[in-house]
């Protein structure tokens, strides 16, 4: 049986992986073993295509007890590998296959055209009028969208994974909004959990940021991540996890792909055991 993502210990520590093959991916879970990772957030598009099988993941999979979650931003090594939608989440399909516990589809998946800035404003549901005005990022509206991404979602449970839905809006939103829109993503759209990023760019962003993370604690059901990117985001990747956010993502150790907003695997784990946090 998988063990949960959505359900596993939080906040959910995991060690990022980056990796072109089977044994550098697997030496790279085994070093975030040793440093306190709690799961993992497997990569698929930066494995070199030979490793992008079933085959293949499993053998990452089955190199750990630990969850994983996978996801496909098609953000390989060396660049944007161009995969079209369909190539796309069927990579996603064979890792499940494989046995992740999760996989990460984005909001717009099936609708590229969503990715870059909001387009549905004929399919606006009752209780989402904002996104007109706010025109978030990756937010795909349209029914025949949503009847897909429910499928696809609807397979990946009858093989016994998650899903996450995640979301990057580019713009500030505030806590009624990221609460409709998480809400939205979970009871209309099947996500298990739910992960979303604004901009933060100064010190009254960040407040709120960190004010709308305790109150999504207390107002959802299900669970959610929720963190900031820019100027300011480092910040709330530290302190979200404390107040409700399920995922922190963690660099093993700094690669040649590494995100550098993403925080430190074996220093955070340690931060958080002295504050009685884990």
């Amino acid at each position: 049986m998988r063990p949960s993502f959505a359900y596993g210990p939080s906040p959910m520590i995991v060690g990022v992986i980056k990796q072109r093959t089977v044994r550098d991916a697997i030496a790279e879970i085994k070093n975030g073993e040793t440093r306190g990772a709690r799961g993992f957030d497997l990569h698929l598009a930066t494995l070199d295509e030979e490793f992008r099988n079933v085959e293949s993941i499993k053998q990452i999979v089955d190199a750990t007890d630990k969850p994983i979650l996978a996801l496909h931003y098609n953000n390989g090594y060396f660049g944007d590998l161009g995969m079209n939608e369909e190539e796309r989440t069927a990579l996603l399909m064979a890792a499940v296959d494989a046995g992740v516990s999760a996989v990460d589809l984005q909001c717009y998946t099936f609708d590229t055209e969503a990715k870059a800035g909001f387009v549905d404003f004929d399919h606006i549901p009752e209780g989402l009028e904002f996104l007109s005005q706010k025109k978030p990022r990756e937010v795909a509206l349209k029914p025949e969208i949503i009847e897909k991404q429910r499928k696809f979602i609807d397979e990946v449970h009858a093989k016994g994974a998650e899903v996450l839905i995640s979301m990057h809006f580019g713009v500030h939103l505030s806590f009624e909004e990221l609460k409709a829109l998480a809400t939205f993503a979970h009871d209309v759209k099947g996500a298990d959990i739910v992960k979303m990023v604004t901009p933060c760019e100064n010190e009254e962003q960040l407040a709120e940021c960190i004010s709308s993370t305790i109150l999504l604690k207390r107002d959802l059901a299900f669970p959610f991540s929720y963190h900031a990117n820019g100027k300011m985001g480092v910040k709330s990747r530290k302190i979200c996890p404390m107040l409700g956010s399920h995922i922190m993502f963690c660099n093993v150790d700094y690669g040649y792909c590494s995100d550098p907003e993403q925080l430190h695997l074996e220093s955070m784990t340690e931060a958080y055991r002295r504050m009685g946090e884990q």
